[in-house]
């Protein structure tokens, strides 16, 4: 039986078969599943519940003496929903001689998620479907991605999203920029593109690739002007070393009145209700929105770490971010459905 020394603190690791005839284990020093408490003591049979508790462990621990041999902690898998980023400082460092390394359990997939499930739907009109979301309405959560079952779902757009032509099909194109000053918000659009009235565009964003088309932002609506065919932008784009130019795709995203085809949603925010056309009936699946605005994991100032075997997923921000660290490494995982880089 291995054992990590701690000036004079011996942890005792779990054997990888207790009894004769027993289900082999895979031996590690710290264990953490979803069905587990942060205030077990992280053993095989009473694993923590969070990555972040199984740190913490470690940094007790080491507060009794520098680590004597390599630590491995295992998540078994299933799920694990992050209300707040997992946080790793300098104090969470293993040394070159007694690396940490947190990984999956053999043949399982923890997954680390920035998502809240969404329950609780009733019939709206049609095919639609609607929930009250209390965070939505006292600001707490704010969101523009909806998944179903996984899958990322379409904010009600107009022009709607061709999956013909995504690059062209599914866009309109600013007739003339009005606004002349270096960094204009008001522009005009072709006569017909927008037929319907709509109640809130205010609550509406334009999703557009502004100057020479290299990346897009999203920009919340200050008003619209129906009589002139024009958009008032509540904001210049970013980075403000781009522009609007006449010819820049766009669509207006967040529009009741455009929620008309299966996989389109819609969120008001003053109500905090959701809309939602879903593909599949609604009942047999799950619906997650991203909330997290944080990175999922946030490693500054640390040192030889190993991260491996876990899916990253649902975040409105990035899914890992290293800053300021060595030896720091992330393996055999997954990284996906994040708002901002991997």
């Amino acid at each position: 039986m291995s054992r990590i020394l701690l000036a004079g603190l011996f942890l005792a690791t779990i054997s990888v078969c207790e009894f004769c005839g027993a289900t082999e284990r895979i031996q590690a020093d710290f264990y953490v599943a979803p069905d587990g408490q942060d205030e077990n003591p992280g053993t095989y049979e009473a694993p923590f519940r969070t990555l972040t508790g199984a740190r913490n462990a470690l940094r007790k621990l080491k507060k009794h003496g520098p680590l004597m041999g390599p630590v491995s902690v295992m998540l078994r898998g299933g799920n694990y929903s992050l209300h707040e980023p997992i946080v790793f400082a300098g104090e969470d460092s293993g040394t070159e001689q007694c690396p940490i390394t947190y990984s999956a359990y053999p043949g399982e997939k923890p997954v680390l998620n920035g998502a809240q499930e969404i329950s609780g739907w009733s019939p709206h009109e049609g095919k639609i479907v609607r929930c009250f979301l209390q965070e939505v309405q006292d600001g707490t959560w704010r969101f523009r991605q909806l998944f179903l079952d996984g899958k990322r779902q379409i904010l009600a757009r107009c022009p709607n999203f061709d999956t013909h032509d995504p690059l062209y099909g599914g866009w309109t194109f600013i007739d003339r920029v009005t606004d002349e000053s270096k960094n204009p918000k008001t522009f005009r659009f072709h006569a017909g593109t927008f037929p319907r009235n709509w109640a809130k565009p205010e609550q509406a964003d334009v999703v557009i690739y502004p100057w020479n088309g290299w990346v897009n932002d999203s920009i919340p609506i200050a008003k619209v002007d129906r009589d002139n065919n024009k958009i008032h932008l509540s904001r210049a784009v970013k980075p403000d070393f781009m522009s609007l130019m006449k010819g820049n795709r766009f669509y207006v995203a967040n529009v009741l009145e455009e929620l008309d085809a299966p996989g389109e949603w819609y969120l008001d925010n003053e109500t905090g209700t959701l809309y939602f056309w879903p593909p599949a009936p609604i009942d047999s699946a799950e619906a997650a929105v991203s909330v997290l605005e944080d990175p999922l994991l946030y490693i500054e100032g640390a040192q030889h770490i190993r991260f491996e075997g876990f899916c990253f997923e649902y975040g409105r921000g990035s899914g890992v971010h290293v800053t300021d660290s060595a030896s720091v490494v992330i393996a055999e995982s997954t990284v996906r459905n994040v708002g901002n880089h991997g």
